[in-house]
Order: C-alpha cells, then sequence, then structure tokens
C-alpha cells in the first residue's frame, strides 16, 4: 500500500455521498471520474492501492479517512449495498464478525445455532468439543444465555482454560440463578 499522504493526493472521497473519485491519474482523462471498476461476479468495487494491487473500494475508502487498515479486519457496508460508500454506512468488523453478518449465515448470534424446526441451542466450544448451555425458543435468548454463560465463566474471547465438568457445573449454576423464558 502506497503512502496515506499520497494516497488521498491520488482520489477524492466526499463522506456525505459516498463518491470516491480520481483526482491524479497517470491517465488524465480519469482525473474527476469515479475511481475503481465493478466486479459483478463478487458484486464489489475494487481501486488500484498504487502498488498494482486491487483492493475493495469500501477499504480504500477506510484508509483514505483514517490512514489505517487493521490486518485482521474488514470494511463492510452496514446496509448490505456495496455501491453505498458514505462513510456513516461502513463499518470495521473482525473477519467472525463479517461471517455473522453474512445473508447466508444461519446462525445470527454468537453461539447459536438452529435446532430442529423451531427452537434454538447455545452452545460453547470447550477443549475440542461443543457444550450445549441449553436449547430456547427464541435465537435471542440464546444468545443471551450464550452471553451470560460467558459473562458467568469470565470466558476471553469464547476461549478459556476449562474443563468439561465445570462447564457442567457452571451451567446447572445459571440455570438456577438466571431462568431464562423458553428454555427446555
Amino acid at each position: 500500500m502506497i503512502a496515506h499522504d499520497k494516497f488521498i493526493q491520488k482520489y477524492d472521497y466526499n463522506p456525505e455521498t459516498g463518491e470516491f473519485i480520481w483526482v491524479k491519474s497517470k491517465e488524465s482523462e480519469l482525473n474527476g471520474k469515479p475511481a475503481g471498476y465493478y466486479n459483478p461476479h463478487l458484486n464489489r468495487w475494487y481501486v488500484s492501492t498504487g502498488d498494482s494491487k486491487q483492493i475493495p473500494r469500501s477499504r480504500a475508502i477506510w484508509y483514505w479517512m483514517t490512514g489505517v487498515l487493521p490486518e485482521g479486519y474488514e470494511v463492510v457496508h452496514i446496509n448490505a449495498d456495496s455501491a453505498d460508500d458514505r462513510w456513516s454506512n461502513l463499518k470495521l468488523v473482525t473477519i467472525s464478525e463479517k461471517r455473522r453478518m453474512s445473508p447466508r449465515n444461519k446462525r445470527p448470534y454468537k453461539g447459536v445455532t438452529k435446532y430442529g424446526r423451531d427452537q434454538w441451542k447455545a452452545r460453547i466450544h470447550v477443549n475440542g468439543s461443543f457444550k450445549t448451555i441449553g436449547v430456547f425458543d427464541t435465537p435471542e435468548l440464546a444468545a443471551d444465555m450464550y452471553r451470560r454463560f460467558v459473562e458467568l465463566t469470565e470466558f476471553v474471547k469464547g476461549k478459556v482454560n476449562i474443563t468439561a465438568q465445570q462447564v457442567d457445573e457452571h451451567i446447572a449454576m445459571l440455570e438456577k440463578i438466571l431462568p431464562s423464558p423458553g428454555a427446555n
């Protein structure tokens, strides 16, 4: 990636409209025109980084506005419209957050999976296997129980050094002190 000061000289961006245009192009006829190209197969706009690489236009805009492109993070469109590059519509998320936001994702919350036809299971990954926290009528209830379990056991980013027996004890304790309607 080229230096930020050179990058902002090459392009201009209007945060309110999302317009990202050429300012200083080798091909002068591009100056003042929208920067980048649209890839219909990926439904994304791409922009040259100045070092013979292409990146999604939303990432280029993030770099233009902030001067950084953090590793392990993606820039997503809040309204899922890849052509809407207004600053208020862009959000920096982790790759796992991006996967959860995908319309193809059937698991709307971390630690929650569909169970049967009308129920949702809250579960946690411990020492190489999944442990069920409970089964609930709505994904929101399952997500709430997952969140409470994580808080109760003081998990850090979903990882903890805990035995299966301790997980069972925590689940039993959670069921006693935090009863939740719709739990099975």
